[in-house]
């Protein structure tokens, strides 16, 4: 049932779109539960109490014969829910009359939850029969006006757990019927969760209704879309029930914000890569204080720019500034070197930091902590790499490039042969410089990628000594 971490819950309806083939109910089970939802339901309707054999209308017939072609019996359905609870999903069952509760018997308990179907939502002597079994029971609101929804919902105020849905009956439902707004008018209205039941023509306007703050939607699943039956226009196939299920799943970080802002990791480090700032037009000794004609201003934004520049114009240097380096605060004040306590509790808790390759000497000089993380771009994996200042005492450690060029991100599993061949390319060769560290250093190596894989081929050494890839 709904939870408490924010994320909203999804329930893949099966209802009819089985077509009564148990097979296809299993089949339809095992694509809700890749897709990432938190539950399914059934329908059911004990066929003799279904419909009047008076029911003559056109609409009668259709709805009778769908209903008797689609018929799975208590004990297949019970079938089905032990099965999609082995797939560790929740079920949920719809009823349409009391006595149909019956025919479940003591095993009526397997059900998590139970659904009232709009049609049903005047039913009470239902509602309250479903409400005595201690589950939580969501009721559809749709095809009634506001004098009804109030008189059916004002008897439940003080009722075990239930969940008022707002719902359209219409199938399917075109965008200008939606009508998402009565879900805010619910929620004030009545003071406590509201779920949406999608019977849309179009699945994203789930996302709408989680903006606005349902905890729960359902929505029908079905194998083909097109196929013959009622349900299956108004229901989404498996593919968008993933997304579905991934905005539900991450919607508490999507509408995370409310407070003042803090760019991310990746906005800084765009920020530092698109920006600019000032860099010195050739060499300048210690002491030499900087006009602004002996500056230029260009990318990237790694030391000082427009806004903090100025204040800095009329204080010397204090030490010598090559061209190319970035004019930054810390050449404007003494430089305190780190203190042997800091770097011995680093090498304690074997703490490491990332570098360039370039940078290695500079940083080992001031952070000699006996450990660094080289993070490797694409053109210094496709280059000729240069060793020379490699200490045979320290530890290093490998990160993959993230891209293979500048468009496009690492994926040796890719299914485009050119793109997948450039990432095992990229792969081959970062093996191949762990192997020239490996001989370098007395340390095992490890080479990792944060965003796709870790490859080690001992987990207790860590080392890459016997990796095979087929390049």
């Amino acid at each position: 049932m709904e939870n408490q971490t924010g994320q909203c819950y999804v329930i893949a309806e099966i209802g009819i779109n089985h077509d009564g083939v148990k097979s296809r109910a299993r089949k339809l089970i095992k694509l809700a539960q890749r897709s990432g939802v938190h539950a399914v339901k059934f329908q059911y309707r004990n066929l003799e109490n279904a419909y009047s054999s008076q029911a003559k209308e056109i609409g009668d017939e259709i709805l009778s014969k769908e209903i008797n072609r689609s018929y799975l019996s208590p004990d297949e359905l019970l079938e089905l829910s032990k099965f999609a609870k082995n797939l560790n999903l929740e079920v949920g069952i719809s009823f349409f009359d009391e006595e149909d509760i019956l025919d479940f018997g003591s095993d009526i308990c397997v059900f998590d939850f139970f659904k009232i179907p709009s049609v049903e939502l005047t039913n009470s002597s239902l509602i309250n029969a479903l409400m005595k079994l201690n589950r939580h029971v969501y009721i559809s609101l749709g095809a009634h006006d506001e004098k009804e929804i109030d008189l059916a919902l004002s008897q439940l105020s003080n009722k075990g757990c239930w969940t008022p849905m707002h719902c359209i009956s219409n199938y399917p439902v075109n965008l200008q019927n939606s009508n998402l707004g009565y879900i805010s008018y619910l929620k004030e209205k009545w003071q406590r969760n509201v779920g949406y039941s999608s019977h849309d023509d179009d699945w994203e306007v789930c996302l709408l209704a989680m903006q606005l703050g349902v905890t729960v939607i359902e929505r029908h699943i079905t194998l083909d879309r097109y196929g013959d039956g009622l349900d299956h226009s108004s229901s989404s196939t498996s593919d968008h029930f993933e997304k579905i299920s991934r905005f539900a799943y991450n919607l508490p970080k999507i509408l995370s914000g409310n407070s003042p802002r803090i760019p991310n990791q990746g906005e800084l480090l765009n920020r530092q890569n698109l920006g600019r700032s000032y860099f010195p037009i050739k060499d300048f000794p210690k002491g030499h204080i900087f006009q602004m004609s002996d500056l230029v201003y260009r990318s990237p934004n790694t030391g000082l720019n427009k806004t903090n520049i100025r204040k800095y114009l009329s204080k010397p240097i204090q030490m010598e500034l090559k061209r190319g380096e970035a004019i930054t605060q810390s050449l404007f004040g003494q430089v305190s070197p780190i203190s042997q306590n800091i770097i011995n509790s680093a090498r304690e808790i074997g703490l490491s930091l990332p570098v360039r390759l370039h940078d290695l000497s500079n940083m080992e000089s001031l952070f000699p902590i006996g450990a660094f993380e080289f993070h490797l771009s694409f053109d210094e994996v496709l280059s000729k790499i240069d060793l020379k200042d490699i200490n045979p005492l320290n530890k290093y450690s490998i990160h993959l490039p993230d891209y293979i060029n500048p468009t496009q991100l690492m994926d040796p599993f890719s299914s485009n042969e050119v793109h997948r061949r450039a990432s095992l390319n990229i792969l081959e060769r970062t093996v191949m410089l762990a192997d020239r560290l490996q001989e370098l250093t007395a340390e095992p190596l490890e080479v990792t990628n944060d965003l796709r894989l870790v490859v080690v081929d001992d987990l207790q050494h860590r080392k890459l000594k016997h990796l095979k890839f087929d390049i």
